[in-house]
């Protein structure tokens, strides 16, 4: 970190390196810091927040992809009832009988969450 206290681009490469899985000495030498700076960084409260919010991001850019991803595989189960082959429709329905139990809960689990959370908004519990 600069000497005033401010991020560097050193530091955002190191914070990068690091979110994205990267060891201190991978890191280091990806940003072309010392290990020993990136380890003085890690102790930096601010330089944490910039390697949690980077992974943030990435996690949330990977749950979008595989967003995408899960319409285009429904299509393809989809398609594959129609197949001439009873083994490849068998496979298919299977898939879509031990996936569709997990999603269903896991919407009324997403619903339940959402009106907690709304619950202690209207309450004043959570800002």
């Amino acid at each position: 970190m600069a000497r005033n206290g401010k991020l560097t681009s050193k530091d955002h490469h190191l914070a990068l390196a690091l979110a994205g899985g990267a060891n201190i000495r991978e890191g280091a030498k990806r940003a072309g810091v010392s290990e020993r700076t990136a380890h003085r960084r890690l102790s930096d409260p601010a330089f944490q927040k910039l390697v949690l919010d980077a992974r943030n991001e990435m996690l949330r850019q990977s749950v979008g992809q595989l967003a995408e991803a899960t319409t285009e595989a429904t299509t393809t189960i989809k398609s594959l009832l129609l197949c001439d082959k009873p083994a490849i429709r068998l496979a298919a329905a299977k898939a879509i009988l031990d996936l569709a139990p997990k999603l269903a809960e896991f919407l009324e689990l997403d619903e339940r969450l959402r009106a907690i959370e709304q619950s202690s908004t209207d309450e004043g519990l959570n800002p």
